[in-house]
Parts: C-alpha cells; structure tokens; sequence
C-alpha cells in the first residue's frame, strides 16, 4: 500500500510523519507481514517543503526525512485520480 500525502507544508508534514509512524511502528505488532509493503510519500509542488520557513528549518527537515525514511516528492503536482490510483505530474 502506497499513501500519497500532497501538500508540504506544516500540516502535511505532521501527517506524513504521523502515517509512517502509526505504519512502521504500530502495525509491527499485529501485522509484521505488511510493514515491508507500506510505503508514505509527501509531495509537494515547490522545490521544497516548508516554504514559509527559513531554510535553516527546511534542511533539517529534509535531512530528517531522508533518515526516517519518508519520501518527499519535490516539485510535483496532484493531478487527480484514475482507476484507483492517485495520478502525479512533474
């Protein structure tokens, strides 16, 4: 199962993270079998997450995400959904 959280901004940063969390941490202990087959992506459409903020703020967030892992899919749009599946553009 792959979860496409879009928006990279505070709050879907929170909920991302929140995701990978409940995923590989508190289904570990009933469904051990699925945690290798969840997968958390955060796109955004600006070449970085947290545009508001300082860039300071910014690299460490990135860098932090990159260690959890949680993928960031920069400069990428939400185009919709087509058979079940979230479509995405560069």
């Amino acid at each position: 199962m792959h979860l496409i959280v879009v928006g990279g901004g505070p709050t879907g940063l929170e909920l991302s993270a929140e995701l990978h969390d409940f995923l590989k941490a508190d289904l570990r202990s009933r469904y051990l079998e699925l945690v290798d087959k969840l997968k958390v992506t955060l796109v955004e459409a600006l070449p970085n997450v947290l545009p508001m903020f300082s860039q300071k703020l910014i690299q460490y967030t990135e860098s932090t995400c990159k260690e959890y892992p949680l993928f960031i899919s920069k400069s990428t749009h939400g185009h919709g959904k087509f058979a079940d599946s979230n479509v995405l553009a560069r």
